[in-house]
């Protein structure tokens, strides 16, 4: 416990120390032109964007961020863009004036990603999993709706074991499973979170012991999930939806199978516009 108090007491040394003044220089990195300040450090909500070069006024440290003063209003900076201006001595002019920078949103996303399918073919009682991949690409009309256009495909093989029969291989596949789905709807945005509600077509094939099938029928898929950014560019992205398809490959009236899939995967932003 004295060994913690001891680290504590230089920690208070040292954030004392990192603040002799009130002043400090915005500094980019040199992949972005802009820093955000927010409005908690690890906050989700955006106060604006300062330019580099910028002079701030700093109050504090608080967890790795640089409190300042903007416009009568509290922000967070990352410490990382935050260089201190001396004590004494002229202060650094900015390269270039202060600029203020609209927010703005990507006018399109695009998601590539693996996708997992727990599903029901109808045939069997007994659910089965399918592993494949689900792409889309959205394009936004303000910072929480957007239209979505997404595929996806999926894909299952049943082997047979022959137990090193003369003269055949070791595994056979009798039976396969294949779907892919083609959606389309509206989705509504809050931050990183998102929900969307997805119509369309679904295209499920199969095979077994040498007799196929192929059908087309309704399907959709009602869910969301979250988009983690991890530059301007890219964002990581997870979701789950429930997905549901309608065939009859039986005859008679269509049967409803009734999916849920997960997804995993990168998104790309492309050319950002402004939310104003």
């Amino acid at each position: 416990m004295r060994r913690f108090y001891i680290v504590f007491f230089f920690c208070l040394i040292f954030c004392a120390s990192a603040f002799p003044q009130d002043r400090g220089v915005i500094q980019c990195s040199p992949t972005f032109d802009r820093v955000p300040a927010w409005n908690a450090p690890g906050g989700a909500s955006l106060v604006e964007y300062l330019s580099c070069d910028q002079m701030v006024s700093v109050t504090g440290l608080d967890r790795g961020y640089v409190r300042i003063q903007i416009g009568g209003h509290v922000a967070y900076v990352e410490a990382k863009y935050v260089r201190m201006t001396p004590a004494r001595g002229p202060r650094p002019l900015p390269t270039s004036p202060p600029r203020s920078f609209e927010p703005t949103i990507p006018s399109a996303e695009i998601f590539v990603g693996y996708s997992y399918l727990n599903f029901n073919a109808g045939l069997t009682t007994s659910r089965q999993r399918a592993n494949g991949w689900e792409a889309s690409v959205s394009g936004n009309f303000n910072r929480w709706f957007a239209l979505e256009l997404g595929i996806s495909g999926y894909y299952k093989n049943y082997h047979y074991y022959t137990g090193n029969a003369l003269g055949l291989p070791n595994v056979v596949t009798v039976s396969y499973y294949r779907d892919y789905s083609y959606l389309a709807g509206p989705r509504f945005n809050y931050g990183p979170v998102f929900v969307h509600a997805l119509f369309g077509g679904d295209r499920l094939s199969g095979s077994a012991l040498g007799t196929s099938a192929a059908q087309t029928g309704f399907a959709g898929a009602l869910g969301g999930g979250i988009q983690l950014p991890m530059n301007d560019q890219c964002a990581f992205r997870v979701g789950v939806d429930y997905a549901f398809s309608n065939h009859n490959f039986l005859g008679g009236s269509s049967v409803t199978n009734n999916n849920f899939r997960a997804s995993v995967g990168i998104v790309f932003n492309l050319r950002n516009k402004s939310t104003r």
